[in-house]
């Protein structure tokens, strides 16, 4: 362990916390004060219609039936499985690359669009053609108006079932958030966005959009049905800026190079992690998730250390310390 604390500070001073943003109109956050919760609906169309996608493409993780409303999907859509979106989706061996595509998507009257290029950034446009997104934007749009989508989502069965699940996340997660805690690494409530995504599972993931400078713009957790706990919802804002220093340790630390990359070797880890960055980006958000519990709740380290190592994540510690010698909480090394 030791020998890594000279790689962690020669890179403290190259790592900039990006700064914060005004909001960006997004409508998807909830608002209440006191006990009296005022509960804006946490489910959103683009991002549900895109968990319909997946699931109809049959991923695993994210379509197995826990619910009346996963039967109700099922039985509505599973005549489109052979629709060309289907077709195109399904052809993403690592379908985690992709997922996030309702970020870049803007709702329209007839659909959806892609955000304006200019001005909005994500990772997904460094990585596909943008002649290629319209494509698929087109496909979408097809299946949507074709399968009759919006009247389904805006029916008054599923719009109660996702305020109950609203309601539900306010009052057992989200109001227990401290979100002035994330202003230290250059968030702020107002660009924060959880999104529900009942058609989804056993699965939750982040998304980054950013402006033109590539500064954080607008930052997403976004909660399949079998996850919308504290815990989760942290790791995911945690990937927002934790992924931008996983980033900068993977590329000049070796020790933490080659930490993940026996992680990943050794098999421990969840199948879903593809590559040794996954693992980085994984390590660090996790011991983000650590420290926040650690600074908001009455969680104790060791616990939480030894919970993550039991789900494959060896390293933890050596991860934890390094963060905390970024951080200068120095009171909180283990070794």
């Amino acid at each position: 362990m030791r020998r890594i604390v000279s790689c962690v500070l020669s890179i403290i001073l190259a790592f900039m916390v990006v700064a914060p943003m005004t909001s960006c109109g997004e409508t998807h956050s909830a608002q209440f004060a006191g006990e009296d919760a005022v509960v804006k609906n946490f489910v959103d169309e683009r991002f549900e219609f895109m968990g319909l996608v997946f699931r109809l493409a049959g991923f695993p993780y994210v379509s197995e039936i826990r619910s009346n409303y996963h039967r109700r999907l099922d039985s509505t859509f599973s005549c489109f499985r052979g629709h060309e979106t289907i077709s195109a989706i399904s052809n993403f061996e690592n379908f985690a690359s992709f997922i996030s595509f309702a970020s870049i998507l803007e709702i329209t009257d007839d659909g959806f669009a892609l955000r304006d290029w200019d001005s909005y950034r994500s990772d997904m446009q460094l990585h596909f053609d943008r002649n290629w997104l319209l494509s698929f934007v087109n496909k979408l749009n097809d299946l949507h108006r074709e399968s009759n989508f919006r009247d389904f989502f805006n029916n008054d069965e599923n719009q109660r079932h996702f305020m109950r699940l609203s309601t539900d996340f306010v009052q057992n997660v989200y109001r227990n958030i401290n979100f002035e805690w994330f202003e230290q690494f250059g968030l702020e409530s107002g660009n924060m966005h959880v999104i529900l995504t009942p058609s989804l599972t056993n699965w939750a993931f982040a998304q980054t959009i950013y402006d033109e400078d590539f500064n954080l713009k607008i930052a997403y957790a976004v909660l399949g049905s079998e996850n919308r706990n504290l815990t989760t919802t942290i790791h995911e804002f945690a990937h927002s800026f934790g992924d931008t220093m996983a980033a900068q340790w993977f590329s000049s630390c070796l020790d933490f190079w080659s930490l993940t990359r026996e992680t990943l070797q050794r098999g421990s880890v969840h199948s879903i992690y593809a590559t040794s960055r996954m693992v980085a980006n994984d390590y660090v958000a996790r011991a983000l998730t650590i420290l926040y519990m650690l600074d908001n709740t009455n969680q104790r380290l060791a616990s939480m250390l030894q919970r993550e190592r039991n789900r494959g994540f060896g390293n933890i510690e050596e991860v934890f310390d390094m963060l905390a010698r970024y951080l200068g909480r120095y009171e909180l090394i283990q070794s």
